[in-house]
């Protein structure tokens, strides 16, 4: 929670905050982003850096080109920049509706969650990789993940980053086919995680189980919990809501 010195800080950039132009991709909707400078500055050293009007070309014109990014991650990461939280992927549930269609909503939802992951890497935002680990580990143990997923993951992910961990775990713990999951790893260096991850749930049938739980279960031994995922302790809001509250035994925030 910000303090009041916090707030008046913020509240004084704002008599005087730049706007900056992002833009994103080479097609599609041309016209730019305009996000206050404030803003850029707080989510990363990367736009601080980039936005010093004695530096390079962008601070001096206020202008961030970013041709090569994903227009539709850029929405996701200013919805972030903007509220502090993930949008929430929505829950897709069978209904009277056609079975694959809600399939299909379901992972497009989740690829798209995984094609935000990029921008935490190259522009140095680990608490927004963190909230998108959180928000994708709560709709894979409600769905699992596909072979479509895992495979943007490794595209987009390298091994041995917190995703990745994650995808490959849900993997051993769903129903795709050996055929599907060598597939998607072939040629993407990440069969060795994928084998410990085995290793594990084989030992343990139930060590990724509960992963979100806060109270009810030993957690002594060798189980995966949230904190496994994440590199730095997320909004109270994100594990807290998620759970059951019947569950807890601790209180959420201070």
């Amino acid at each position: 929670m910000a303090t009041i010195e916090e707030a008046r800080k913020l509240a004084s950039s704002l008599r005087s905050d730049r706007l900056i132009e992002i833009r994103v991709g080479t097609t599609g909707d041309s016209r730019p982003f305009l996000v206050p400078q404030s803003t850029l500055e707080r989510t990363s050293p990367y736009f601080t850096a980039a936005l010093r009007r004695e530096g390079f070309t962008e601070g001096r014109e206020g202008v961030l080109r970013f041709p090569e990014d994903d227009l539709s991650a850029w929405e996701i990461l200013l919805a972030w920049m903007t509220t502090g939280e993930v949008p929430e992927l929505p829950e897709v549930r069978h209904s009277d509706e056609d079975s694959t269609e809600v399939d299909e909503r379901r992972e497009a939802a989740q690829l798209l969650a995984i094609s935000c992951w990029p921008l935490g890497d190259a522009y140095n935002i680990p608490k927004f990789q963190d909230e998108l680990v959180l928000q994708l580990m709560a709709h894979f143990q409600i769905y699992g993940v596909t072979k479509n997923v895992l495979s943007r993951t490794l595209h987009l992910s390298p091994v041995g980053s917190k995703l990745t961990k994650l995808v490959l775990e849900d993997a051993v713990m769903g129903c795709m086919s050996n055929d599907d999951v060598e597939a998607a790893i072939d040629g993407k260096n990440a069969l060795s995680e994928f084998l410990r991850a085995r290793e594990r749930h084989r030992a343990n049938d139930s060590v990724f189980d509960h992963r979100l739980d806060l109270g009810g279960h030993d957690f002594a031994g060798p189980y995966a919990r949230w904190t496994d995922y994440v590199s730095e302790s997320p909004h109270c809001h994100w594990v807290y809501t998620y759970v059951d509250p019947d569950c807890l035994s601790t209180q959420p925030c201070d």
